[in-house]
């Protein structure tokens, strides 16, 4: 997470301050689990991390929001639950963010205990998932699964 909020900021952008509502989610939080979620970001053996060029790709108040769902996942994980998080086929999630009339998804999976590992996002244009996106984000999940090791 804070690497994604590094590299918005090295683009010569004001300082994210991604901490919105912290005092009432790490409450909330020590109250259910003693523990926090971590994410971190697929990268390709190229070194390319889709998910930053997602974020990189986005107006900056709209990155700041997806990034802010990022850091409440990070406390919540997948239970966070709908209309936030969805569970789709084949061990994948959907972080769902919405910023005015802008539609935006963030695909993860879960991986070895508190993991979270984002995969890649797109901005939605239609009410459905968009197929191409969602088997782009399972090449990169296999891909990781392949180089990393299973759960």
């Amino acid at each position: 997470m804070n690497e994604l909020i590094e590299g918005l900021a090295s683009k010569e952008r004001p300082t994210l301050s991604v901490h919105i509502c912290e005092i009432y989610f790490i409450s909330y939080n020590r109250n259910m689990d003693k523990f926090e979620w971590e994410t971190v970001e697929y990268k390709t053996e190229d070194g390319k991390t889709p998910v930053r060029d997602f974020l990189d790709s986005l107006p900056l108040k709209k990155a700041q929001k997806v990034l802010r769902d990022i850091d409440v996942l990070e406390t919540f994980g997948p239970r966070w639950g709908m209309p936030h998080v969805r569970s789709l086929p084949d061990g994948m999630y959907e972080l769902r963010t919405e910023h005015g009339s802008d539609i935006f998804r963030t695909f993860f999976f879960h991986w070895h205990d508190i993991v979270l590992v984002l995969t890649s996002g797109y901005h939605k244009k239609s009410q459905k998932l968009d197929s191409l996106e969602f088997e782009r984000a399972k090449r990169y999940r296999d891909d990781w699964l392949q180089r990393k090791g299973e759960k």
